[in-house]
């Protein structure tokens, strides 16, 4: 439902509503969320928990990939599958642990 509506205010207010619930004192706590960074839900983040790190999810990048090449720019199942393991899979991009790796993954 948060999605759907997709506004700051409404993830801030749930956000907010977790701290609050937590009650920790954040500036001792490394703080670790993961999105799909879309926009709002960012700032949200950001603003109730200014210091935390986020991570972008690549479950839901994966999805949003598949997507946007089902829809937007439409590939064949074999070029859909073969981009998201380019990228996605254990020897891709994203899974790179360093640049090195990254740089070397990249040259496609």
């Amino acid at each position: 439902m948060l999605h759907w509506n997709g506004r700051r205010h409404n993830y801030f207010r749930l956000i907010s509503h977790l701290r609050g619930a937590l009650d920790i004192e954040i500036k001792n706590v490394e703080i670790l969320i993961g999105t799909d960074d879309e926009k709002a839900m960012v700032n949200a983040i950001d603003l109730a928990f200014p210091d935390c790190k986020r991570n972008l999810c690549t479950k839901h990048i994966t999805y949003i990939l598949i997507r946007q090449m089902t829809e937007k720019i439409p590939k064949t199942t074999k070029e859909r599958t073969c981009i998201v393991e380019t990228i996605f899979g254990p020897n891709g991009v994203a899974t790179a642990n360093d640049s090195a790796t990254f740089d070397e993954r990249n040259q496609i």
